[in-house]
């Protein structure tokens, strides 16, 4: 039996504890200003302030020379990797409209095969690696004509083409040359099968023994051995100048970018490039606000597709988030189908936006729509359903289509976007991975989709990562509400979703996680910094103009680590690899080396 004093002590610690629940839970909704988008203030930095590359001028050291079609996918890319690393670029639709300037040596020149004239080129090539330019061949000419030009072969470090198309079980990347490590792309299991979307068939180059393989093909190991592997990309040191060489269309997209790092890494004795640092996950199409697709929905959930995105959905993405530290930006749609009789009711919107705004989040719009209601009609019945419903939330991000890009004048100036400041679109290989698309609005490309995950996606997730510090993860909710096959189905799109993050981005966790107006405003500072760096001695430094704010860097050493930082701060990144956070205009980076007296530096910068 309790007595009647230990009764009113449990009394009153019921009671005390009911009311510090109750009381926490008051606060939290007190303090919970949902209706405010905290990353909707007005961007201070606008196309205007995006660092030029300056074409005016006459060529001068460390300038890139690009030689090929300027029309063509390894022309866009080039671009898109001397704009990101603030190089000026000169083009040449041929070798021989190029004449080399004594004092006006570039950095590397970047060889598109196709628009060479090989037999008449290669002495010209041979002749520039001797004046100590670097080089390399985004592309390379038939392996038939390879193997009929002796001066290209010691140029490009090929010993013999021992096939010009083998068949290869996979394909191995060295580690060192992108961030995250070694990896091989080898599919032995039925998962695996339908991850492998790489090209099998390749020229089978064989290199000479001072040739560096960074990437290759691999056979089985009775069949050859290891050092005769077909090389997919690797470095020919001349004696003279460094020439790289890539045998296959890895710099036809936003994979060359990294690729171009990579070896302007095993170029210099250290490589420091701005990059973005941001990491975000997009939902697009959710949440909704309209009960459409009601029978399939039933049929597959039991539930309305406003009960499946609150009830089933959103606790499994908060989970992910909650687990990965994610910032998620939900851009909803607010009906799929403007031509019906269901109408949105917007019922939730006060739920998610409190939840969002719990866990950091932010909601933006998606601009899409089933029935291709042009987007001015669709902009005003959104902005008539948010009056309605007396919402002032801002909305700074959209998701658009490709096709809508070309109408961002019409939605700038729509009343749900007057603070917009950022949108995100499909992956687009001929598009950059960020840019201005309007003078006040940046482009953010998705960069990988969050339902699959192929080898060339990793191969490009390595790249971009390594390039830019940058990814876009997106999830379609589109294909859950009115899916196209039994397969578009939440449980299992989203026990995808989870592998991929917890497997594929687990290398890159040290880079920060946003929202897209968060990113936004790195991506506009990345987009108008210009820096300088230089080295002496053990010290690296680092000036960085026309910057809003801090500044990000990845720093790549050989054999070296870092022992202080003046100006900024840094973070291991992996062996040799650094993230650098600039906080004033000046950095000074001290280094020293590792002890590895096996390690020989490249040549200086």
């Amino acid at each position: 039996m309790v007595s009647r004093r230990n009764y009113i002590i449990i009394t009153i610690m019921m009671l005390v504890l009911l009311f510090m629940f109750q009381f926490s839970q008051v606060v939290k909704e007190w303090m919970n200003d949902y209706d405010t988008n905290e990353y909707a203030d007005k961007p201070e930095l606008k196309a205007d302030s995006a660092w030029e590359m300056d074409s005016e001028q006459a060529e001068h050291a460390d300038d890139v020379v690009f030689i090929g079609n300027p029309e063509g996918k390894i022309s866009g890319v080039v671009e898109q990797w001397c704009r990101y690393t603030k190089r000026d670029l000169f083009s040449y639709d041929s070798l021989g409209a190029y004449t080399l300037k004594s004092a006006a040596k570039p950095e590397v020149i970047l060889l598109d095969s196709s628009a060479l004239n090989i037999n008449g080129d290669t002495e010209k090539l041979t002749a520039l690696n001797k004046e100590g330019v670097a080089m390399v061949f985004c592309s390379l000419p038939s392996p038939y004509v390879i193997s009929d030009n002796a001066g290209l072969k010691e140029l490009l470090g090929i010993n013999s083409v021992a096939n010009p198309e083998t068949e290869i079980r996979g394909v191995h990347l060295y580690e060192g040359f992108f961030l995250g490590g070694a990896i091989m792309y080898e599919a032995t299991t039925e998962e695996e099968q339908r991850r492998q979307d790489m090209d099998l068939s390749v020229p089978w180059y064989i290199t000479l023994s001072g040739t560096k393989t960074y990437m290759a093909g691999m056979m089985d190991a009775d069949q050859i051995d290891n050092e005769y592997h077909p090389a997919l990309i690797w470095r020919n040191n001349t004696g003279y100048a460094d020439v790289f060489a890539v045998n296959g269309t890895f710099m036809e997209d936003s994979t060359g970018i990294g690729i171009l790092d990579g070896m302007m890494t095993e170029m210099h004795s250290y490589e420091i490039y701005p990059i973005i640092n941001a990491q975000n996950v997009s939902i697009t199409n959710f949440p909704g606000y309209a009960d459409e697709n009601q029978d399939e929905m039933m049929r597959i959930y039991s539930q309305s597709q406003v009960g499946v995105f609150r009830d089933i959905i959103w606790p499994g993405l908060l989970s992910v988030a909650d687990i990965n530290q994610l910032k998620l930006s939900c851009l909803a749609i607010p009906q799929y189908d403007y031509t019906d009789s269901v109408e949105p009711s917007g019922g939730d919107l006060v739920f998610y936006l409190k939840q969002l705004k719990e866990h950091h989040g932010e909601m933006g719009l998606s601009l899409e729509n089933k029935t291709n209601v042009p987007v001015a009609i669709k902009l005003r019945q959104d902005y008539n359903l948010f009056q309605s419903l007396n919402s002032g939330y801002q909305y700074s991000a959209a998701y658009v289509t490709e096709e809508q890009l070309e109408q961002m004048e019409t939605i700038e100036k729509a009343s749900l976007f007057e603070n917009l400041r950022t949108v995100t679109l499909p992956y687009d290989p001929d598009r950059p991975i960020v840019e201005y698309c309007t003078d006040n609005v940046t482009a953010q490309a998705v960069t990988h989709d969050g339902s699959g995950h192929t080898y060339l996606d990793n191969l490009r997730l390595r790249s971009i990562e390594s390039a830019l510090g940058y990814s876009n993860i997106q999830l379609d909710m589109k294909k859950i509400v009115w899916p196209e096959s039994d397969t578009d189905r939440w449980e299992i799109y989203s026990e995808e979703f989870t592998s991929v993050v917890n497997t594929y981005w687990k290398n890159y966790h040290l880079f920060t996680k946003t929202t897209l107006s968060e990113s936004d405003e790195r991506v506009r500072n990345f987009l108008a910094l210009d820096y300088q760096d230089h080295r002496t001695d053990d010290r690296i430094l680092l000036n960085v103009f026309g910057t809003a704010g801090d500044s990000w860097f990845i720093l790549r050493l050989h054999g070296e680590a870092i022992t202080d930082i003046i100006g900024g701060s840094y973070q291991e990144l992996e062996k040799d690899a650094y993230l650098i956070c600039a906080q004033e205009s000046a950095v000074q980076i001290e280094v020293e080396k590792t002890g590895d007296p096996h390690y020989e530096l490249p040549s200086a910068k």
